[in-house]
């Protein structure tokens, strides 16, 4: 289990990160985990999937509403609209592609939560391959836009900064929690055995 690649770039709407890991476990179980984001990004302070809608290739649609905490002291919490579309693909491995629902992507933005700023999760996903003799390669793309413009100017520099840090730093425990799901399902099948 290993994180091969993490890129981070400044020079677009937001800030953006490409990662690249190979984990012991089936595409299936890896796709449950990234879903459940509170159990790995520590930033999430819940997430609610409102509506599931089936699509007819055997995939799904959701709606779902999240918060984050406040990413500085000098900023106020985040929340985000997001459809989130999962699909399985010919050869086994898993989409998972999600985007904000704004007015500018045609769609309605929700309601607004008080004392939260409207954030955009940009086009963002994972794409989950399963490897020969098991276990998966994961490749994640996250881009979002969290409103910098409601920060004080002078902390904008910091405050991407601070962003990445933990946005790295959730990835790598998104490694940990699959590793440590691997171990666990590996001691269930010895203990099976015996």
């Amino acid at each position: 289990d290993s994180i091969g690649i993490i890129a981070v770039s400044h020079n677009c709407s937001g800030v953006a990160a490409r990662a690249c890991g190979l984990v012991s476990l089936e595409p299936t179980k890896v796709a449950e985990i990234l879903k459940d984001r509170p159990s790995w990004y520590r930033d999430c302070r819940c997430v609610d999937v409102l509506q599931i809608i089936p699509t007819g290739n055997g995939g799904t649609i959701e709606l779902i509403y999240m918060q984050t905490y406040a990413p500085t002291t000098l900023a106020a919490p985040r929340d985000f609209w997001i459809l989130r579309y999962t699909s399985g693909l010919e050869d086994g491995s898993l989409v998972i592609c999600e985007r904000s629902l704004t007015q500018a992507t045609g769609g309605p933005s929700g309601p607004n939560a008080p004392n939260f700023v409207r954030a955009e999760v940009l086009p963002s996903g994972y794409l989950i391959r399963p490897c020969e003799g098991g276990g998966s390669m994961i490749h994640i793309v996250d881009h979002v836009d969290l409103d910098v413009s409601k920060i004080i100017l002078d902390q904008i520099c910091n405050f991407h900064n601070m962003y990445l840090y933990l946005r790295i730093l959730s990835l790598c425990r998104l490694g940990v929690c699959l590793r440590s799901l691997d171990h666990f399902m590996s001691l269930q099948r010895f203990l099976r055995r015996r």
